[in-house]
């Protein structure tokens, strides 16, 4: 497929056909690496990174942790 490289604010940018992009699912929004070997543009799509929850985070955790008693207020603490 032929395209041209157009003039966009200050860079120049190409478009990518939906056809192309939904081959290779990217769509608007995500994340790509851009890179370049000899005179080829490589345009990877990057795996987002996953979000974890805290219960997902420490679901395997075993340490149980005591709450430890330091005493009765002194002065002007608040609790």
């Amino acid at each position: 497929m032929i395209t041209k490289l157009q003039k966009w604010g200050n860079s120049q940018g190409v478009r990518i056909p939906k056809e192309i992009l939904s081959k290779i699912s990217i769509s608007e929004g995500d994340s790509v690496d851009v890179s370049y070997e000899g005179n080829v543009i490589i345009i990877k799509r990057i795996q987002p990174l996953k979000r974890y929850s805290l219960e997902e985070l420490f679901k395997n955790n075993e340490v149980q942790v005591e709450e430890e008693y330091w005493g009765s207020p002194e002065g002007k603490e608040e609790w």
